[in-house]
């Protein structure tokens, strides 16, 4: 079965975003502590640049780790946020079995990345994290489209 069609692997997608989530709290402090907006509502944003063929890449985007690239594609789970990460950044590794993928990039001044491969969710071993080989057939998006609905219940607004 294909990793985007699978209630499994979506099943896990939830549980590693509310693992990270779980290490801010629900409601803005206003001290000097971490915070990052819950928006699992976000649908994914179906590329294919950022898609995986298996398995899960967090990205961290403006100091938070708040963005995965899941095989339904690129999934901004966490909104807007303040504080820094990098002190507590180590149980996030620990609970996720975080390995550095790709190191962070800057285009046009905008920093983006470092990228983890997620191995698990505390004891739960996840797939390797894998991204396509180039070719130029992909799934089509509304097959992707089609089984995130199914998933959430809700429609996927076209992108």
């Amino acid at each position: 079965m294909k990793p985007y069609k699978d209630p499994e692997v979506y099943k896990q997608l939830q549980m590693v975003a509310e693992c990270i989530l779980s290490f801010s709290p629900k409601e803005q402090p206003w001290t000097n502590s971490i915070w990052m907006e819950d928006a699992r509502w976000n649908e994914p944003y179906l590329d294919d640049w950022s898609r995986t063929e298996q398995g899960f890449l967090l990205e961290i985007r403006y100091g938070q780790p708040s963005m995965l690239w899941t095989p339904w594609g690129q999934w901004a789970f966490g909104g807007a946020g303040c504080g820094d990460w990098r002190p507590i950044f180590p149980k996030v590794v620990k609970r996720l079995g975080l390995t550095r993928w790709r190191p962070m990039e800057e285009t046009d001044g905008v920093a983006r990345g470092p990228w983890y491969g997620v191995h698990k969710i505390d004891d739960l071993e996840l797939a390797e994290p894998k991204l396509p080989e180039f070719t130029l057939v992909y799934p089509q998006a509304s097959e992707i489209r089609a089984a995130w609905e199914r998933f959430t219940g809700l429609p996927l607004s076209e992108q």
